[in-house]
């Protein structure tokens, strides 16, 4: 796929301004894609395929020190939770547990986000959360997540600069919480983690996230980039 989500230009764009460059060697190459999709049996989804192949293998993004964990590219199956665990301790019948492929990871291994098997064929499509623990209801649940693993892609990136970044900024923000947003553009239309709702938001040298109707953080680029955007955020009252 040549052309990527605008949304990864933008947050390639923070990366490389807050911690280099991401280079060829930081990705999958595409003819370890090939034997990927060989070992799975099928292929990768088509922007699944090109997030392997730009930060794959970036230690500096996906280490064990990480927010959210992007699933190794060694370590990537399709299969159900039933096989996982051999049936232990869960609820239910085989049936119940779809089969998945499993692509992040919640920082403690509480729940997860996945693709279900018979969405794989699609190009960009959506995740669920596989919450096996029941840390967000129940014994097991299977919630929608974003609308298509794109947008997820583009938050966990985000989420994982933002939390690595050492200038966080005290924007002072009109209310509603809208009119500062209208300036930005968003990394992603959904929020991160369902159920709490979590958006990151970027632009003009600075990334925030909302957490509801209130900011939960912003990161800066510059001081600069922090006085011209109050400035815009005043013409705008």
């Amino acid at each position: 796929m040549n052309e990527l989500p605008k949304n990864w230009a933008m947050i390639f764009a923070l990366c490389t301004q807050w911690q280099g460059p991401l280079t060829a060697a930081d990705g999958l190459s595409e003819s370890e894609l090939d034997a990927l999709d060989e070992e799975l049996g099928q292929p990768l989804p088509a922007l699944v395929r090109a997030w392997y192949g730009a930060v794959g293998k970036c230690g500096r993004l996906n280490g064990p020190d990480a927010q959210l964990h992007l699933t190794p590219y060694t370590q990537l199956e399709i299969t159900s939770l039933w096989e996982d665990l051999e049936g232990e301790n869960l609820a239910g019948e085989e049936a119940d547990y779809p089969r998945r492929l499993v692509l992040y990871d919640e920082n403690q291994y509480l729940y997860s986000w996945v693709i279900l098997e018979t969405d794989l064929s699609l190009p960009d499509p959506p995740l669920y959360i596989e919450d096996a623990d029941g840390v967000l209801g129940t014994d097991y649940l299977l919630l929608p997540s974003t609308s298509c693993f794109s947008d997820f892609a583009a938050q966990a990136l985000a989420f994982e600069l933002v939390s690595r970044a050492n200038n966080t900024i005290d924007l002072q923000t009109p209310e509603p919480l809208a009119d500062a947003a209208r300036l930005f553009s968003p990394v992603a239309d959904d929020p991160l983690v369902y159920p709490q709702a979590l958006r990151f938001w970027f632009t003009d040298g600075i990334i925030a996230a909302t957490m509801d109707d209130t900011w939960f953080c912003a990161e800066a680029l510059s001081d600069e980039s922090k006085v011209r955007f109050e400035a815009r955020l005043k013409e705008k009252r």
